[in-house]
């Protein structure tokens, strides 16, 4: 995108700010309509409060300053450990409530911006980050999984969630079923790696590797040894494609070369949910090392249907023999 366009058309305003609207499809004469909650959705987050702030003065500032002294906008900012509480409360106000036609009309505008074919797929996360830091946060990933998904449904994280830990017990049996795994491992960390490791040859894509990429499932994790600098890992990656980067003491969710978040150790089991709301969040095409397993866990897991000309051999085969297992 034309940052210089942009700025031409919204004027007084940053060049990073004139995208985000532009993409919303947001324009200059409308900004009068735009109430502080829909800044909010645009411009998500304490590190956005002087953006929504500059554009809200700019278009209300005198008027309120007649209203009233007070501040034009909330300037309260959370710290990084309550971020993830307060994005869970939005959630919950979310799905409660119906939102207006404004903030759906923000929201259709950044997905259509997420969507559109302007990015390559190697610059697709970085720019999306830039212009919806609000990504880096696990909750905004999940949340705009459920607006793609099941917008009406208030119940769609915890459905997720049983869903995953019914597949990836059952995925536990069947491995051992393929003699691919032992059997569970007492250690719930050890245990979530030995699975993981072992899903994409349980719905194996049979094709080639990237290159510098050992075994498939490098596609869906990767443990960092002592030497190795988590930064450096991901400009060596061959793949832009969302990963899991185990820490000593923690975890790294990551994407293109952009580390998102951590995330405990513990949660490692829950982490292929993680990498499936990044693909959705951010239109990236799976990796066809590992596109059997993604296509697996879209219809079993994500309840979303594949068209019927995008199955491949290999996901026909991998289904048929994961459907008979549990018959």
């Amino acid at each position: 995108m034309d940052d210089d366009g942009a700025s031409e058309t919204y004027p007084e305003i940053d060049s990073v700010s004139a995208s985000v609207l532009k993409a919303a499809g947001v324009k200059m004469t409308m900004l009068p309509s735009l109430t502080k909650e829909d800044l909010r959705d645009l411009f998500p987050g304490p590190e956005n409060f002087l953006r929504r702030r500059h554009i809200w003065q700019l278009v209300h500032g005198d008027v309120e300053s007649q209203k009233s002294n007070c501040p034009v906008l909330d300037t309260s900012v959370s710290s990084p450990a309550s971020s993830v509480a307060s994005s869970s409360a939005s959630t919950v106000i979310l799905e409660k409530s119906t939102p207006s036609t404004s903030q759906e009309d923000l929201l259709s505008g950044r997905r259509a911006f997420i969507d559109s074919d302007v990015m390559k797929e190697q610059d697709r996360p970085t720019k999306i980050l830039q212009a919806y830091p609000c990504f880096k946060e696990l909750s905004h990933i999940i949340d705009e999984l459920h607006r793609i998904l099941a917008r009406g449904n208030p119940f769609f994280t915890m459905e997720l969630k049983k869903r995953w830990l019914r597949f990836f017990n059952q995925a536990q049996f069947y491995g051992v079923f393929k003699k691919f795994i032992g059997p569970p491992l007492q250690d719930q960390v050890k245990n979530a790696l030995a699975v993981l490791k072992v899903l994409p040859q349980m719905f194996p894509s049979h094709v080639g590797l990237p290159k510098r990429l050992g075994h498939p499932s490098d596609a869906l994790f990767h443990i960092l040894t002592s030497a190795e600098d988590p930064n450096t890992y991901l400009q060596s990656r061959p793949l832009v494609s969302p990963v899991v980067i185990v820490c000593e003491t923690n975890c790294i969710l990551a994407i293109g070369t952009v580390p998102l978040l951590t995330f405990p150790k513990e949660d490692l089991s829950e982490s292929v949910m993680y990498l499936l709301g990044c693909y959705y969040t951010f239109h990236l095409t799976y990796p066809k090392c590992i596109g059997t397993l993604l296509s697996v866990l879209q219809t079993d897991v994500l309840l979303d249907a594949i068209h019927e000309k995008d199955m491949t051999t290999s996901y026909k085969k991998a289904m048929a023999e994961w459907r008979k297992f549990h018959e």
